[in-house]
């Protein structure tokens, strides 16, 4: 088993050496240039979501949170290992985790060991886009616990929200003087407000793990 890395860059290099390919032909097969992984193993930095989830794809048998984290093992566990209860699934996406969710018949096929400060997490997904940026990072994964009386909302967390139309995150707000809304914002927008009968469901964001 390979030693545990905390650099994205070393785990990267992990799968090449596993290939037994040279960077440029990962590169090609990833398709993006090899200069780009060549500074990426070299010098370190970050690593877009685009190229992560590429990895994934061409490789579905990495643990997307190894990957990500550094925790855990590269190659998935069997699917069918007993799932102990430290273990909660994991989703490549939101759009992946409302499809489970609204299919009775589907269950998780991916799942990892709970972090010990999210004790209350009740799923992980993995989530894309700028708007809560630098908090929640484009491709940082989120741990989430359904809430199921929006009555009370604490506006120093984040919460996970789906509508009958759109799913985003943000920090809420509620104003008594208009009991019918749902007041949101983030880093990188103006608040704004959803009327409380077009939400689905909410979830509070329990932690991050932002991409190294």
């Amino acid at each position: 088993m390979e030693e545990p890395s905390s650099k994205i860059e070393d785990r990267i290099h992990q799968i090449i050496k596993h290939e037994k390919v040279s960077t440029h032909k990962f590169s090609e097969i990833i398709g993006t240039s090899s200069s780009y992984f060549n500074k990426l193993i070299r010098l370190g930095g970050s690593i877009g979501s685009d190229k992560i989830e590429k990895i994934l794809a061409k490789y579905p048998y990495v643990d997307a949170n190894w990957l990500m984290t550094g925790a855990g093992e590269m190659i998935k566990n069997n699917r069918c290992t007993t799932i102990t209860q430290n273990q909660i699934p994991i989703y490549n996406s939101i759009k992946e985790f409302l499809n489970m969710a609204n299919d009775e018949h589907s269950q998780a096929t991916e799942f990892m060991n709970i972090i010990p400060r999210s004790k209350k997490t009740e799923a992980y997904i993995q989530a894309y886009g700028c708007s809560m940026s630098p908090e929640i990072k484009d491709g940082s994964i989120i741990g989430i616990k359904q809430i199921n009386d929006i009555s009370y909302l604490d506006s120093q967390y984040k919460y996970l929200i789906i509508t009958d139309a759109d799913s985003m995150i943000k920090y809420v707000r509620l104003d008594h003087s208009r009991d019918d809304l749902i007041f949101c914002h983030s880093p990188n927008h103006d608040e704004f407000f959803i009327p409380k009968t077009t939400i689905r469901h909410i979830y509070m964001i329990t932690c991050v793990l932002n991409p190294e």
